[in-house]
């Protein structure tokens, strides 16, 4: 979800000031860090898988990082767009007292999706378990 999707049509972004312009920066760039963060998680996922150490404890760790991190994100795409929503209504005298909050069905369907990445990390986390075992095992019955 991307919160300023349909904000020009809605408001006229154009007459926003100064503060609230650099305020709408610091909310977008502090937001893509975390997805930054995230993303580098799930590079690490890949690196490991192309060097043949998919089920390694990097491999997972960067898999979960993405999952918690997208469950994050749904969030703080919630609190993003709120914030721009707010931003703009205290930079506007005409919209004094307006205030709008959403969660509605998008918000929801998003974080169904991302708990099923949580889902998959805590699958790929049991088979790593269950690969850590058999190793073990095949080598304690070695001769």
């Amino acid at each position: 979800m991307h919160a300023a999707g349909n904000f020009p049509q809605i408001y006229d972004v154009t007459t926003l000031g100064a503060g609230a312009r650099i305020g709408g920066f610091v909310l977008f760039l502090a937001i893509a860090l975390v997805k930054a963060f995230g993303l580098l998680g799930v590079r690490r996922t890949f690196l490991e898988a192309a060097q043949g150490r998919a089920y390694s404890t990097r491999a997972i760790g960067g898999f979960k990082r993405l999952a918690w991190i997208s469950v994050i994100m749904v969030l703080l795409a919630v609190f993003q767009e709120n914030v721009l929503i707010l931003i703009i209504f205290l930079s506007d005298p005409s919209q004094q007292g307006a205030l709008s909050i959403q969660f509605g069905t998008d918000e929801i369907k998003a974080l169904f999706m991302v708990l099923l990445l949580v889902f998959v990390a805590h699958v790929f986390t049991q088979g790593k378990d269950a690969k850590d075992e058999n190793d073990a095992f095949l080598l304690v019955g070695a001769p």
